[in-house]
């Protein structure tokens, strides 16, 4: 018997391994993102192997290219439309590696961070007029480029001087000609299909054929000369794990370039040779250095020859200890390892560093407001923004205290509520030094909401004609011998940007865009006349599926679109595009795809009076309160937790009595809502370490545990039926071999 039991034992252990090795037999070695957010690490060569593991190594020319088509294709899971990138895409691809949480997106081209999405337009990296439009609700192509690059652009190819063409490097970061070759290899390649090409020629504004895209030779030269950047990696793997859409396989690999185009001529064939050379040594710089964690360290490589390939694979030893990305190395935890580059051409090619890790407490040596003085409208909010100095300071903890809670609060997150008229000091000091700076905050009276008119309308109804361009005085004053009336002579426009196919009076409005190219221009409006919302209504100009943009310097904090009216109608038949703004813009950018007639802009300036609601400013606490006591529940530490609960306390008693009703009256629920959620941590924070409660009335229960009783319940019933599972391959097991031994 007691054989039986232990070879039962034996079989039952063997059957669990074996069923857990079979679950993992092909699954790709990455976790994929369970929601919507920024990934910043490169997935492991195991995973990009297996991505491409159906694309055959000898696969070349119009046969590699058609395998990736339908390769990238089938791995879709969503699609965008052109419209949505600006909502949808662009904050988790297009953000700044330094602060890729912190709201800022970076200009194509300059790589210029830009806070929100003001001032910027989408770049058809691929220009619509040679072919761009057929891909363009790709986000792989489409990217946000502040307006002045975008127009300085047009729709030229990408060539460097002194072919004919646009440097992608002309705001002085070369990195773009790298970055953009890889783009519009992959426009080419998921565009194959629908008859993109690439030629080896360069061409100027307005010139060339409407499927096709160059310079070749200047592509593949910049794909060599421009390493892979970390913006890349951060869209690329954003795109594929967050967003489920497919990747750029020229980011994965930038040699595919030349297994497609390297044979399509001699320079062709002359650039991938030259560049196709693995180095005979490559060494980084610094070979070792200590770091701390919380800050990071760059290792610059170098081959020689300095022509050879400087396409590597970069692995640390120690990854527990600091990771590598691309040559940025992010330190972990305490320790020692090596970081190595090794030549995708040549394995036995070899460079390392040697990094140090160390934990040292960096402190504090000051905090900076990003201004000095505000005025805030009776019953509204702003979010104040602090530096804590150094960047890399370890505690960058904060106190934010009101001088008069009547007459403004302030959360622990810098959320500055307006209460009551008044002038008060607004504070802010890091927990770690003592280090303080203020603001003085004037809270003012509701200003008067009003609106002024301008109408475009026009008797010139040709498509064709008209002046080329448009002018403030135009704009302000009307045309009166076409009958346009314009702002009626009120200086709203003081002055004008980035215009571009604009033309007034034409099709019976303001021509914006032309029938195969977008416009654009932006007002630069009288300070009188600064827009808190701006409504545009456009009319058909004989184009069809026109795209309207709407935006200004100021974060949005609604839009809707509206729709084009028929043509020549007055009043337009259509309906407006509508922006509202978090504070007044100062300008204002509308846009189109191609010809369409702006007839009438609405701009609504002073400020809309919209009070916080009771359920507004209870939300806005349960936040606060979270990220308040996040660091010191994530640690378990008393003292932290003991430090911030007073002001944790005096947030909750400065709330009017109907936030407080709307809180009290919730269920504390771990798995709830922002204010369920609080309050199943106030609960348990209370309870486990005794600290006083604030919160009267509150029914401290179970419902604040019943969120990890489900969690262990689900845990307990998913490890029974596995291990259920494996006894009955065990079990199989066991009665072939008894059978077995009985035949014997």
């Amino acid at each position: 018997m007691n054989k039986h039991i232990i070879r039962l034992t034996s079989t039952f252990f063997i059957g669990l391994l074996a069923l857990t090795t079979l679950l993992h037999i092909n699954a790709r070695p990455t976790v994929r993102a369970s929601a919507e957010t920024v990934i910043t690490t490169r997935s492991s060569q195991s995973y990009i192997d297996s991505y491409y593991s159906s694309i055959s190594p000898t696969a070349t020319g119009n046969t590699l290219k058609s395998s990736l088509e339908s390769l990238l294709k089938a791995e879709r899971k969503r699609s965008f439309s052109y419209g949505s990138h600006q909502t949808a895409v662009f904050p988790y691809t297009d953000v700044d590696p330094a602060r890729p949480h912190d709201g800022y997106i970076v200009s194509f081209y300059s790589g210029t961070p830009v806070k929100g999405y003001s001032g910027m337009n989408k770049e058809h990296t691929w220009p619509k007029s040679h072919g761009g439009n057929r891909i363009e609700s790709d986000p792989h192509v489409i990217r946000p480029t502040l307006t002045s690059e975008n127009s300085a652009r047009g729709n030229m190819y990408y060539a460097q001087s002194p072919n004919p063409g646009w440097d992608p490097a002309e705001f002085d970061n070369p990195k773009y000609r790298g970055i953009s070759a890889r783009i519009i290899f992959y426009g080419a390649t998921i565009g194959a299909s629908s008859g993109l090409i690439l030629e080896d020629v360069g061409r100027g504004q307005a010139s060339g054929t409407g499927n096709k895209m160059g310079k070749l030779g200047d592509l593949l030269k910049w794909n060599f000369q421009y390493p892979v950047d970390q913006t890349e990696i951060i869209r690329n793997e954003t795109l594929d794990l967050s967003l489920d859409y497919n990747r750029n396989p020229f980011i994965d690999d930038p040699y595919l370039a030349c297994r497609i185009w390297g044979d399509t001529n001699s320079n062709t064939q002359s650039i991938c040779a030259q560049y196709s050379v693995a180095p005979d040594t490559m060494s980084l710089s610094p070979s070792s250095a200590t770091v701390n964690v919380g800050t990071t360290q760059t290792l610059t490589l170098s081959v020689s020859p300095t022509s050879a390939s400087k396409d590597v694979i970069w692995t640390s030893s120690h990854p527990s200890v600091a990771t590598v990305n691309n040559g940025l190395v992010s330190p972990l935890t305490v320790g020692v390892t090596t970081i190595t580059a090794t030549s995708t051409l040549d394995s036995s090619v070899k460079a390392s560093s040697t990094i140090t890790v160390t934990n040292d407490p960096i402190p504090v040596t000051g905090v900076s407001l990003e201004r000095s003085s505000a005025s805030l409208t009776l019953g509204k909010s702003l979010t104040l923004s602090a530096s804590v100095l150094p960047s890399s300071a370890s505690d960058k903890r904060l106190n934010w205290t009101s001088g008069n809670n009547a007459i403004a609060t302030v959360s622990s997150a810098g959320l500055v509520t307006g209460h009551s008229l008044g002038t008060t000091t607004i504070s802010v000091t890091t927990l770690d030094g003592g280090f303080s700076d203020t603001l003085t905050l004037t809270v003012t009276e509701q200003p008067a909401v009003t609106s002024i008119r301008g109408t475009f309308y026009n008797t010139n109804t040709a498509n064709s004609g008209g002046e080329n361009g448009v002018t403030t005085a135009n704009l302000n004053q009307g045309i009166t011998d076409v009958g346009a009336i314009g702002f009626g002579g009120a200086t709203v426009v003081s002055s004008l940007k980035d215009v571009t196919q604009a033309y007034y009076p034409r099709s019976g409005g303001l021509a914006l865009g032309s029938s195969k190219n977008p416009g654009s221009m932006t007002l630069v409006l009288n300070e009188n006349y600064h827009a808190y919302k701006v409504e545009v209504i456009f009319n058909d100009a004989g184009t069809d599926n026109n795209t309207i943009g709407l935006s200004g310097n100021k974060p949005q904090k609604s839009a809707k679109n509206g729709s084009i009216g028929t043509e020549h109608s007055n009043p337009s038949t259509g309906s407006a595009y509508v922006v509202e703004f978090d504070s007044p813009a100062s300008e204002v950018t509308i846009s189109t795809d191609k010809r369409t007639a702006l007839v009438e802009v609405i701009i609504h300036y002073g400020e809309e009076a919209t009070p916080i609601t009771p359920s507004q400013e209870a939300t806005n606490w349960a936040v606060d309160f979270l990220s308040l006591t996040s660091e010191g529940c994530s640690n378990a530490n008393f003292t932290q937790l003991e430090s911030i609960w007073a002001q944790a306390s005096t947030s909750y008693t400065a709330l009017n009595d109907e936030a407080k009703t709307i809180i009290t009256r919730a269920t504390p629920n771990g798995h709830g809502n922002e204010i369920e959620e609080a309050l199943a941590r106030y609960v348990i924070i209370i309870e486990q370490y005794e600290l006083h409660a604030f919160i009267s009335g509150l029914q401290l229960a179970d419902p604040a545990r019943q969120p990890l009783l489900s969690d262990l319940a689900s845990s307990a019933f998913t490890l029974l039926a596995g291990l259920a599972l494996a006894g009955v391959v065990a079990t199989f097991f066991y009665t072939i071999k008894k059978r077995r031994t009985n035949e014997l």
